[in-house]
């Protein structure tokens, strides 16, 4: 990882699609409004340096204009960053540039000189109240690289010697009594997404889409905006495979992921926990009988979540339970509580719900062993459940919660 970091202003103009010195020097100045504008408010700023996500893992360095994503080991400028989370070409990236202000239309981009190119207010793209204006999904080759990594999903053929039951058991996520969850898909390691550089047997893939989304097309699964993947070996353990930046990734990304969430179970009902990552809302899921909702990001703007998860009466957070950095915020905890006050300012009941062991619910579940129980009557339970109209798998869910 510290090589990774290494000669990051210098490595840009050849790896990532950045423009020359010159230019990059120019760039340095539209960094942190294009990094705000792509991904939102930060979770810490310093004089030195800007940081996104629950634990930081997303670092922008002032000085220089260049960031580095610890969790998917990428970094570059401007240009790779637009490039990344709008899927798209340079020339892709130029033209968002300029599109939302960032650059002069009138002007020709040179690598030469780069500064004639640059908006005089790099903050144009602000509306009148100041707040940054989200992302479309409508983007220039978002749906064709989506669309193109949906084709290569495959239903997931159960049985217990799965990659996934593996990667599932070590983590004791989920019981083994029950199917797993339809939401899962898995993308074997030679699928062309891989580029024949996969260490492992393949990955886990989490399709993404908005609440609403989700429940609209409950039992089935939507057309998702954004699918997160998890590479795993064929014991289940982390594995990698190279980007196209050259960089080995284990946890990668496809789309827009913008207030698109993962569930398990019914959320159509008035009760849904929610969680941030995967493995958090299998733990729960498994052993609690709301459904689960996992937004995979630290849920800001506490207002904009607000409004996703306003069609439920009763909402349990689980934040994650991160170190406190050097001013005693913690990021997961404290968008949570903003999230809580919004709540209950609108009258919405909300409670939050820390674990007394590791920082999230999926290292609890680790110290917290899955108890065995009654097969038959799990049977019948679900049985009778299903006679009510409950779908099959969350019948079976459902009941063994109960059961527990």
């Amino acid at each position: 990882m510290a090589q990774a970091m290494k000669g990051v202003g210098s490595m840009v103009g050849s790896h990532t699609g950045e423009p020359g010195v010159a230019a990059h020097g120019a760039f340095i100045g539209i960094a942190s409004s294009v990094c705000e504008r792509l991904l939102g408010d930060p979770s810490s700023r310093s004089l030195r340096e800007w940081r996104w996500g629950s634990n930081g893992s997303f670092r922008l360095k002032l000085d220089t204009g260049t960031w580095n994503d610890f969790e998917s080991d990428e970094g570059g400028g401007v240009l790779a960053l637009v490039m990344r989370e709008e899927r798209c070409d340079k020339s892709g990236a130029l033209a968002w540039l300029q599109q939302h202000g960032f650059l002069r239309q009138s002007s020709g981009f040179s690598s030469e000189s780069g500064s004639s190119a640059i908006s005089r207010s790099s903050r144009s793209s602000q509306g009148a109240t100041g707040q940054y204006r989200r992302p479309r999904p409508e983007r220039q080759g978002w749906r064709e690289t989506l669309r193109w990594i949906r084709s290569q999903t495959l239903p997931i053929a159960d049985s217990q010697d799965h990659p996934i039951r593996k990667w599932i058991d070590r983590r004791n996520l989920w019981r083994p009594e029950l199917p797993l969850p339809p939401t899962l898909r898995w993308i074997p390691a030679d699928a062309p997404v891989f580029k024949r550089t996969h260490s492992g047997a393949g990955a886990i893939a989490f399709p993404l889409a908005s609440v609403s989304a989700w429940q609209e097309a409950y039992p089935d699964v939507p057309p998702p905006t954004a699918v997160q993947l998890v590479c795993i070996d064929g014991d289940g353990d982390r594995a990698d495979y190279q980007n196209s930046l050259g960089r080995r990734v284990d946890k990668p990304k496809f789309g827009n992921a913008r207030m698109a969430v993962w569930t398990i179970g019914d959320i159509r009902g008035d009760r849904v926990s929610v969680c941030e990552g995967t493995a958090d809302a299998l733990a729960l899921a498994a052993r609690d009988p709301d459904p689960v909702i996992a937004t995979l990001t630290t849920p800001r703007p506490a207002m904009a979540w607000q409004r996703a998860l306003s069609v439920f009466d009763f909402v349990t957070l689980w934040p994650d339970m991160d170190i406190p950095d050097d001013q005693g915020r913690r990021a997961g905890r404290d968008a949570c509580v903003s999230l809580a006050q919004a709540r209950k300012l609108s009258g919405k009941s909300i409670e939050i719900v820390g674990v007394d062991v590791g920082k999230d619910a999926a290292d609890a579940a680790r110290e917290d062993p899955l108890g065995n129980i009654d097969e038959v009557e799990l049977n019948r339970f679900a049985t009778d459940l299903e006679a009510e109209g409950i779908d099959p798998f969350e019948a079976r869910r459902y009941a063994s919660t109960m059961l527990k």
